[in-house]
């Protein structure tokens, strides 16, 4: 008999709040049959994401949720208005939380992101690496002549 898989987190969301940094004081709870308004947990934590632009979002998290988790969280709730940062799968997605990268693997517990304090992470997008169309090829009539040397 195999064993049960682990049930889902319950992640909360908080709007963003486009002209405030404030965190919005309701919260969204997801549940099988619909999204209804819900304060956070005391026990959740709260996770602000903040890009490079200024934009952030909050979610709410239990503590035992992983960095992917968090990050496809994060993904899958990326709203219109950020489409121009907007990247094309959660992988591209870097968090950041005091200077290091979180392991995707780790935990928020782990990573002393808790309940009651202020939780904010930096959101670092990585760029697509440049197509091989894209990159001069030596030979190729587009890409600058060097001078020829000349010795004296």
């Amino acid at each position: 008999m195999s064993p049960d898989p682990p049930p889902k987190p319950t992640i909360l969301l908080s709007p963003p709040c486009p002209s405030s940094s404030k965190a919005h004081p309701t919260a969204l709870e997801e549940t099988g049959s619909g999204a209804k308004p819900k304060l956070g947990d005391e026990g959740d934590c709260a996770v602000t994401f903040l890009l490079a632009s200024g934009h952030r979002m909050t979610l709410h998290f239990p503590p035992d949720v992983t960095i992917d988790q968090a990050r496809q969280a994060l993904y899958s709730r990326w709203p219109e208005d950020w489409e121009d940062q907007a990247p094309s799968s959660a992988s591209l997605l870097k968090i950041i939380y005091f200077g290091r990268f979180l392991e995707n693997s780790s935990t928020l517990a782990d990573n002393k992101l808790g309940p009651g304090t202020p939780n904010i992470v930096h959101v670092s997008i990585k760029l697509k690496a440049p197509s091989l169309k894209d990159s001069p090829v030596k030979g190729d009539v587009t890409s600058p002549k060097c001078c020829p040397c000349s010795i004296l």
